[in-house]
């Protein structure tokens, strides 16, 4: 997320993060935390970028439960369809839906989503990378 609140550009590009290339050796230590969490909830937007960036490579997230906040409807990828559903719920009682089902590290992504959930009083910490642009 960027000091607006968005990781992309106007645009919707991220061509900012090809400065910064990753390696099969280095993944910036996402693998781990994607293992520490148990379930991801994701803004539309940042989902549907995320696909198109994995179009071509194994899906990021492995196989984590994925929840896409969304107000539209959407289309999920049938090879995504048995970890990835969609909640239109408020942050609050999707929080509570969440944590009923057992789920207790949830990654939230994507800038309007983030600021709703904050905005909400469910997220206890955050991570932050700075990436100079």
């Amino acid at each position: 997320v960027t000091v607006d609140g968005f990781i992309a550009a106007k645009d919707g590009s991220v061509d900012f993060l090809d400065a910064f290339p990753q390696t099969e050796e280095d993944d910036f230590g996402f693998a781990d935390f994607v293992a520490s969490i148990d379930v991801i909830v994701m803004g539309r937007k940042t989902f549907e970028k995320a696909v198109a960036f994995s179009k071509d490579s194994e899906w990021y997230y492995g196989d984590t439960r994925m929840v896409v906040w969304t107000r539209s409807e959407l289309e999920i990828p049938e090879h995504l369809k048995k970890t990835v559903s969609t909640s239109s719920l408020a942050p609050l009682d999707l929080f509570y839906k969440l944590e009923g089902e057992g789920h207790k590290h949830a990654y939230v992504d994507g800038g309007v989503t983030i600021q709703n959930f904050l905005e909400a009083n469910v997220i206890d910490s955050l991570s932050l990378t700075r990436v100079p642009v």
